[in-house]
């Protein structure tokens, strides 16, 4: 008995330690979220200053592209990480369901499923786990996407899906155009009449120039938001294990406490069975 109660002290021990590791990832997670959160704003704000930008030096508004155009390359925002339930199947199912031509997986694990799938799939890299990554990751997207097409001429359509974090709880998968760029939603600076920029460089040089700060703008906003988005996944995965790994420690603690008793009752039996003889 003594034996089985050792064995169950040491398995306490154990998990006792993996709870404190699963509190220290769930803190790690939550941080990152609020990290990738303030830097999807930030992301955001900028696009929306270079996209002024770019409206100002366009005299004539292209007719926008329709959702319904056929899609020539689609780019799957998954992860580098594990503790991220189904994310990366639904990720990679929102892009399927999009109808590319040419898919681009971004992350090691999205690229590992897609190859079990047997899906035809361009390596995108990794998705960063931190969040000095995330300009790696647009820099890299863009740059793949400028080597395939014109940004400012809008010879690409492309669209980027990747996991966000829903208002009411939990994440979902969100498809987001990124080309060719819709100039007609783009913010115009001012009410009044428009009155051209002053410039320095030729003008096709300098809109394609803005064109491609505002695609890395807009891919480093999605990356901030898909990273966030991992997070708060595998938050709430870490959660589920925590919960479990409670209910099982608290089932330890009581078997532990029954062998205890157990063996303060057989000690006590077993003096008093000795005086018994004795007398």
């Amino acid at each position: 008995m003594s034996e089985r109660r050792s064995e169950v002290q040491s398995r306490l021990a154990t998990m006792n330690e993996l709870d404190e590791v699963l509190g220290a990832m769930r803190g790690i997670a939550a941080a990152r979220i609020q990290q990738g959160e303030r830097a999807r704003v930030a992301a955001r704000q900028y696009a929306a200053g270079i996209g002024a930008a770019l409206a100002s030096l366009t005299v004539e508004v292209p007719p926008p592209a329709h959702r319904t155009d056929p899609v020539d390359l689609v780019v799957a925002l998954c992860t580098d990480r594990g503790f991220v339930g189904a994310l990366n199947e639904r990720v990679l199912d929102g892009a399927r369901a999009t109808g590319g031509r040419t898919l681009v997986v971004v992350g090691s694990r999205g690229q590992a499923l897609a190859q079990e799938r047997a899906v035809p799939a361009v390596d995108g890299g990794g998705m960063t786990a931190h969040l000095g990554g995330l300009g790696d990751v647009a820099d890299r997207v863009a740059g793949l996407l400028a080597r395939r097409a014109d940004l400012a001429a809008g010879t690409l359509t492309a669209e980027v899906v990747y996991p966000r974090r829903a208002p009411s709880g939990g994440v979902e998968i969100e498809r987001r155009r990124l080309l060719p760029i819709e100039l007609d939603t783009l913010p115009r600076n001012g009410a009044g009449p428009r009155f051209e920029p002053i410039t320095m460089l030729p003008r096709q040089k300098l809109i394609a120039e803005v064109a491609g700060e505002y695609v890395h703008a807009r891919l480093y906003e999605m990356a901030a938001e898909s990273f966030a988005a991992a997070n708060a996944a595998s938050l709430e995965v870490l959660q589920a294990a925590h919960t479990h790994l409670d209910q099982m420690l608290a089932e330890l603690r009581r078997t532990e406490n029954i062998l205890r008793q157990d063996e303060i009752t057989a000690e006590v039996l077993e003096v008093i069975t000795g005086r018994m003889r004795d007398g």
